[in-house]
């Protein structure tokens, strides 16, 4: 697996703090985009371990600006993943406000 970073800025702070914006990639197409304020953590979790990938990209952002610029990415890219996720979570919240109605 290769992983790729965008920032040639100075880092000065522990990994576990590394907060930014990650693209799952697989035989060169981004499938997947994600944010956390701990990319490392969230890369080898359980979250992300039934996508299918080869290589990461990691553009590390403060965190105050993660939403941001993961919507912006996710809107010009369209990996596949997010359509589904954004799907099943659109689906899930309908079953529950069906039950109020």
């Amino acid at each position: 697996m290769k992983i790729i970073e965008n920032s040639g800025a100075r880092l000065d702070f522990k990994l576990e703090s590394l907060s930014g914006v990650y693209f799952l990639k697989s035989l060169g197409k981004i499938v997947y985009i994600g944010q956390s304020i701990n990319v490392f953590n969230r890369i080898f979790s359980n979250h992300i371990v039934d996508k299918v990938f080869d290589e990461i990209d990691i553009h590390w952002l403060p965190k105050k600006e993660l939403r941001k610029y993961e919507r912006q990415q996710i809107e010009i890219h369209r990996p596949p993943l997010n359509d589904i996720e954004q799907k099943s979570r659109i689906r899930h919240w309908e079953r529950i406000n069906s039950r109020f109605k």
